[in-house]
């Protein structure tokens, strides 16, 4: 390939005008850019006849590029040996996440409103289909316990909106016929929002202040749900608890989590203490096991969950189930239904109100589920020094099919469990087929163990929970958001949590991806703007003046009748205001301004609305004898001026382009602003006798320019000038 063409011009100020069409291809003739297909790419093989191996691969290999496409692996990772080490450690990671799966499910099908069994049927069928299609080894998907939280919610709306006769309980079938209704549905609107691309822009609306904000008061709200097992309340003792507290202050029915610990105080005659200090010694028993781990005093694998389940059942059932115990466990593996939906809708009397409650409870739990299961991968990835391979949309269409074929074997909805991922990381997962492992684990639980959970007090169950909401509760963030500057961030974390504790939880996040947006549009609206100072004793450099005029070092210093401007984005509909008063604002003659030069590196685009503005600020400055000069225009803004038919005119001829900054401003220096002994003369020159800025090569002297085709606009290379 040849060297870049030189080009040369009549000016020391390099101008987009000079440099010319971009378009040109080696011969200098305009080329439409023909390209190589990118599936085909030339070898030095490629025009020799294959072999007769190449033209028809064995059953073998064929094989191997089957699964290398389901499993998103490196066909050369199919080698025996690397094989046999990825079962092996995908083995142990499955056998681990398996282990902690089995109390964990249990458990968060509690938060669910649901019988625990429902939390090990989560942990079956979603976990082989991910196996099968999905893009991460570090994600271990089934039963979490916020997404269980909002599944209950889900579902509990769908049974409201369904009529009195569907009742939002563990044992009904409308309950639970709703709760599989919205699995199916989440992983439909999963699979849609991955074909369609929508989901990375709407979870790009979801600031991290905003979800930390949301997560840790959805921990506060799946804590407080936990208080009636952990206190040994009943259902109808739950019930009458929380009517009673509705009763005596009728505005906290608004928020869930002050009515329940009301609820709790005002029923201290009902509590069961047995079920209270099962509670209490479990939940020290698993930290004093979780310190040790820490401490390295117990094998990282060691299942303490498990562990005090385990022992905690098997006292429940020598003490004759002595407090509130799980029940009655259905064995054996889920059960294939074709139609989840039927009890729904045959209980309840209002179709269309029934369908809009679960496709909005869908469409919410989709995108969190994504969210969630997204930044579980990338944290892992990251600490684990691998570069993250996961692809977000295959991801999201991975999750929205296990969901989906989840929901005809009985599952609820299924994410990405931050604490089980963690554990597979940690044990080596080397494919996602760990959860394939985990799954097996499960089915064999459900198929021969169940009946000896059935003693399990419902109370250590809680405190499982408990133990594993530790993590979510980050109080400190909004303190180091505030210290480190982003006080606009803590206060979206304030106004999140807040709202979330006492609205609920699918308000409390609307309320906090609303002020996301308002906050957008508010930057979008007014995006920063600076005007630029030159630096002493580097004339090259250009910094803010409100920032650098008075530093005790390299101060920045006005030009004298040169304005530069630097804008902060895009001129739209909604910031053409701003970018009329920041410019106008040098029309005052006060300011002796003869020059502005508008810095636009980081001016994207231009719409119709900024353009129309545009020509209005021009006009202005023209009745002013103020000369507008732009530089570092980007190729979007060219286009889009270029289309507009604006560079073909008057306003902005393409002359007053300059590449860089610094020759605008040079330019502007040399031939605008007139020299101190001429200023008198020049104010009362007729305005007649003032020469034209049509071309700006009129103006300079001669000069040879050399012109390095490089596309960045704040390339110090782009301009050299030779004696």
């Amino acid at each position: 390939m040849g060297e870049a063409p030189e080009a040369r011009t009549e000016s020391p100020f390099l101008t987009e005008e000079l440099l010319g069409d971009e378009n040109f291809s080696s011969n200098g003739s305009e080329s439409d850019g023909e390209r190589i297909p990118l599936r085909w790419r030339p070898s030095a093989s490629s025009s020799s006849s294959p072999s007769q191996e190449e033209a028809s691969p064995s059953l073998a290999a064929w094989r191997v590029k089957a699964l290398a496409l389901v499993q998103n692996i490196p066909e050369e990772c199919f080698c025996g040996l690397e094989v046999k080490e990825h079962w092996k450690l995908d083995i142990l990671a499955g056998l681990t996440v398996g282990i902690v799966l089995v109390p964990q499910g249990m458990a968060y099908a509690l938060l669910a409103n649901l019988n625990p069994v429902y939390g090990l049927y989560c942990g079956v069928m979603p976990l082989v289909t991910y196996a099968c299609l999905g893009d991460s080894r570090f994600l271990a998907i089934g039963p979490f316990a916020l997404v269980s939280l909002l599944s209950a919610d889900a579902a509990s709306a769908a049974c409201d909106a369904a009529g009195d006769a569907c009742v939002a309980a563990p044992d009904s079938a409308c309950f639970v016929s709703a709760t599989l209704t919205l699995s199916l549905t989440v992983g439909v609107a999963q699979l849609i929002l991955a074909a369609s691309g929508v989901a990375e822009v709407v979870a790009s609306l979801l600031a991290d202040s905003v979800m930390d904000g949301f997560t840790t008061a959805a921990a506060c709200t799946i804590a407080t749900s936990q208080l009636s097992h952990l206190v040994g309340f009943s259902e109808d003792q739950k019930s009458r608890s929380m009517e009673r507290a509705a009763t005596l202050v009728p505005g906290l029915k608004v928020s869930a989590v002050l009515q329940q610990w009301l609820a709790v105080l005002l029923s201290t005659d009902a509590i069961d203490w047995s079920a209270v200090s099962v509670g209490a010694v479990s939940f020290a028993a698993l930290l004093a096991l979780k310190k040790l781990k820490q401490r390295k005093l117990l094998h990282p694998y060691t299942p303490e969950q498990l562990l005090v389940i385990l022992l905690a059942t098997a006292v429940s059932a020598l003490g004759n189930r002595f407090a509130p115990c799980v029940g009655h466990l259905p064995s054996g593996f889920p059960r294939f239904d074709p139609t989840p939906w039927r009890d729904l809708y045959a209980t309840g009397n209002a179709p269309l109100a029934t369908t809009l409650a679960i496709a909005k409870g869908s469409l919410t739990l989709a995108v969190i589920v994504y969210v969630l299961s997204l930044a579980i991968v990338r944290s892992l990835a990251a600490k684990a020094g691998a570069k993250d391979s996961a692809r977000p949309r295959r991801e999201l269409a991975a999750l929205g099919a296990s969901n989906c074929v989840g929901a005809f074997f009985g599952s609820y909805v299924a994410a990405g469990s931050l604490s089980r991922s963690a554990l597979a990381t940690d044990a080596g997962a080397a494919t996602p087929r760990h959860n394939l492992v985990a799954a097996l684990v499960v089915a064999g639980t459900l198929v021969a163990l169940t009946p000896l959970f059935e003693p399990t007090p419902k109370a250590v169950l809680s405190s499982v929970v408990f133990v594993s909401l530790l993590s979510l509760f980050d109080f400190g963030e909004t303190a180091r958001l505030w210290h480190r500057g982003h006080r606009e961030d803590a206060a979206l974390w304030i106004t999140t949590f807040l709202a979330t504790l006492a609205l609920g939880v699918e308000p409390g996040l609307a309320i906090g991806v609303l002020l996301s947006i308002a906050r957008l549009v508010r930057d979008a609206a007014r995006p920063p703007v600076a005007q630029l100072g030159r630096i002493e004793g580097h004339p090259t450099v250009y910094r803010d003046l409100k920032r650098r005029k008075r530093a005790p070092q390299l101060p920045a210093a006005e030009i004298p009748g040169v304005a530069v401007v630097r804008y902060g984005a895009a001129v739209t509909f909604a910031s053409r205001a701003h970018f009329a008063r920041a410019l106008k604002l040098y029309l005052d003659q006060d300011r002796h301004v003869h020059a502005v030069v508008l810095d636009c590196s980081s001016v994207t685009s231009i719409d119709s609305s900024g353009e129309k503005t545009l020509r209005e600020i021009i006009h202005d400055f023209k009745d002013a004898r103020i000369t507008l000069l732009f530089a570092c225009a980007r190729s979007t803004l060219r286009d889009v001026l270029a289309n507009a038919h604006v560079l073909q005119t008057e306003l902005i001829p393409a002359s007053t382009i300059f590449v860089s900054l610094h020759d605008a401003v040079s330019f502007a220096e040399f031939h605008l602003v007139p020299y101190e002994e001429d200023r008198l003369a020049a104010a009362s020159r007729d305005s007649s006798s003032t020469p034209p800025l049509a071309n700006v090569t009129e103006l300079v002297p001669l000069a040879t320019s050399t012109v390095h085709t490089d596309d960045d606009p704040e390339s110090p290379a782009l301009f050299h000038v030779h004696e």
